[in-house]
């Protein structure tokens, strides 16, 4: 999976609806191809820290796990990713 470049802030999203919560749809943005669609399965943010904090840049905590329709397990921020149309409390 290729690695993606993420923006520096959830405010450079001024199309982003609302804030995500387990269960919903969600679209994660593709670097180069499609955009990959999943479920957020669990929420990390309470592990989450800055890399400053860390003490190092490799392997940063994401904070949504998301089952992507393919199969696949993907770990996103919440400046990665967007909740989907199709979302039960999207309306």
């Amino acid at each position: 999976m290729p690695v993606r470049k993420k923006p520096d802030k959830v405010a450079e999203q001024p199309d982003r609806p609302r804030e995500p919560t387990l269960g919903d749809r969600v679209r994660i943005v593709g670097p180069d191809g499609p955009d990959d669609i999943g479920t957020l399965i669990e929420d990390y943010a309470e592990f989450t820290v800055e890399g400053k904090e860390m003490n190092r840049t490799w392997a940063p905590m994401r904070r949504w796990a998301i089952a992507l329709n393919s199969g696949t397990l993907a770990f996103a921020d919440d400046v990665e990713i967007h909740v989907a149309e199709e979302s039960p409390g999207s309306t």
